[in-house]
């Protein structure tokens, strides 16, 4: 596989609109800096490599075959003409929305409720929460204090893990680096955290949090990319969070092992394509909001099927993906997804990513699939 040239997105300036005048509250993102490598991509992007097999008893792994940890080459025709500031601003809304629906009901589109049901939340996340809770409720009289709340944990995070001790790895690339010593979970949990500060300090509008954000935002690349090299390494996913379950918990748990892990890998897995995307794209959305252009990331494979990240069991999820198509490819380019599912099939978290990457006329053509809706009654927005 060659590596490709990422194309460059351009809005016009008459469509840009400032960073700030979504949120009243923060909100925050990665910037991808250039010059920094990104991990391999494949520029052969034909209909094979758009998905894999719908799953069956024997390749019920589905989500976690090699070949699905590729970065695709993100298809660009008739993008720019048609993708306005509108697009752009429904996305950082979307993204605030999430983030306050975790707050609320514990789980959003990129943040699973099972995630760390059997550990707990891990202790950077839950300094995130509490710092997301108070930035949410934020008012003028306390916006001093809780914006230095959010400097401060946000730069304890990084003191944290950049003490941690790494080891020597070769990326998708070929290019060495440093991985640290932690297993998936771990570099997982400290890029939601790490997202978390970011979005709050680039969308706020506060000039100093905004700045301090962007010189700091080579360290949410780096983790982003360590959890990539992580996940793509262990692909069966075999580092599990310890069973801290009473002793009845744990022999059931041994006695329905195959559909119940395979559940948690793919958990873990979708978790981390999630992530990735709204790091990535967040990002992108910000830089042409700022300049009026943007180095695209690509793009990857994941679970577009709606219901499937909101199963309340193993055995739900498992029945779900065997007799329907999990739909897990990639929502570019739009020809594939036109074809395979209506907009009422395709779960909520893809919505606002095929609103960045497909033009208007696409999107059109794609709701006439779902007489009696609309793109933004199906985002909530």
């Amino acid at each position: 596989m060659a590596q490709v040239q990422s194309p460059i997105i351009r809005i016009t300036p008459a469509e840009s609109p400032p960073a700030n005048e979504f949120l009243s509250h923060g909100a925050e993102s990665l910037l991808l800096v250039q010059g920094t490598p990104e991990p391999q991509q494949d520029d052969d992007d034909d209909d094979d490599d758009n998905g894999i097999t719908p799953p069956t008893l024997i390749n019920s792994d589905w989500s976690l075959q090699g070949s699905v940890w590729t970065i695709h080459e993100y298809e660009l025709e008739d993008f720019q003409p048609r993708i306005g500031a509108s697009h752009w601003k429904a996305y950082v809304k979307c993204v605030k929305s999430w983030l306050h629906r975790w707050l609320t009901d514990n789980h959003c589109p990129f943040m699973h409720a099972y995630l760390y049901s059997q550990a707990g939340l891990p202790p950077c996340l839950q300094d995130a929460y509490a710092t997301l809770t108070a930035y949410m409720g934020k008012t003028e009289k306390n916006e001093e204090v809780v914006m230095q709340l959010v400097e401060d944990k946000a730069n304890s995070l990084l003191r944290q893990y950049r003490s941690l001790e790494t080891f020597p790895v070769t990326d998708s690339c070929g290019i060495p680096m440093s991985l640290a010593a932690l297993d998936t979970y771990g570099h997982l949990a400290r890029v939601q955290a790490s997202f978390i500060y970011r979005f709050i300090r680039l969308f706020d509008g506060d000039i100093r949090q905004r700045a301090q954000a962007e010189k700091l935002s080579i360290v949410l690349q780096e983790w982003r990319t360590q959890l990539w090299e992580s996940a793509k390494a262990n692909e069966s996913l075999q580092d599990r969070i310890d069973d801290t379950g009473p002793p009845t918990k744990r022999s059931d748990d041994r006695t329905h092992r195959p559909v119940t892990q395979l559940w948690r890998d793919w958990i873990l897995a979708e978790s981390v394509r999630r992530i990735w995307m709204v790091v990535n794209y967040t990002h992108t959305v910000y830089l042409i909001m700022r300049d009026e252009q943007a180095v695209c990331p690509g793009s990857i494979i994941y679970t577009l099927r709606r219901s499937l990240w909101e199963a309340a069991s193993a055995a739900e999820w498992f029945d779900l993906s065997k007799n329907k198509d999990p739909l897990f490819i990639r929502s570019d380019p739009p020809k594939t997804l036109l074809v395979k599912a209506s907009p009422v099939e395709v779960d909520e978290f893809a919505l606002p990513i095929v609103n960045i990457m497909w033009d208007s006329y696409s999107i059109d053509s794609w709701f006439t699939k779902a007489p009696g809706t609309n793109l933004q009654a199906l985002l909530h927005i």
